[in-house]
């Protein structure tokens, strides 16, 4: 999902923490919110206490958007919404998934950049002889 959020905004390096920290803060949100769900259950039911923290997370992420845009934003929504169906899989691994968007996202963004910067080194030449 890195790679396509990267893509997403044409490769700004800028951005790319934006991507990290979203991911990580949205897979933080889904593990709150089974934990959450875990102990409201009993009173809210689980329907009721899941409803509850879901819209918790999806007011956080407008509301503060604008304040704290590196934490709350349409990437944290996303990797929520994926790292909830992905929970679905036998054995859910939240940490897991946290340690691939760092790590994995950081190669992933730098293997791109690099290979922009290849292509660059590469076609500079051509183009400089093109001129003559």
């Amino acid at each position: 999902m890195v790679m396509i959020f990267f893509f997403e905004t044409h490769m700004d390096k800028s951005k790319a923490h934006k991507i990290i920290m979203g991911g990580l803060v949205g897979i933080a949100c889904y593990v709150a919110t089974v934990k959450f769900v875990e102990l409201a259950a009993p009173s809210l039911g689980i329907a009721a206490a899941r409803l509850a923290f879901v819209c918790t997370v999806v007011y956080a992420i407008v509301a503060f958007g604008e304040v704290l845009p590196a934490i709350f934003n349409n990437y944290a929504f996303m990797f929520y919404l994926v790292s909830g169906l992905a929970a679905r899989a036998d054995q859910p691994a939240p940490l897991l998934w946290a340690g691939l968007v760092v790590v994995g996202g950081i190669v992933v963004v730098m293997g791109i950049l690099g290979i922009r910067l290849i292509m660059a080194k590469i076609s500079q030449p051509q183009a400089a002889t093109e001129g003559h």
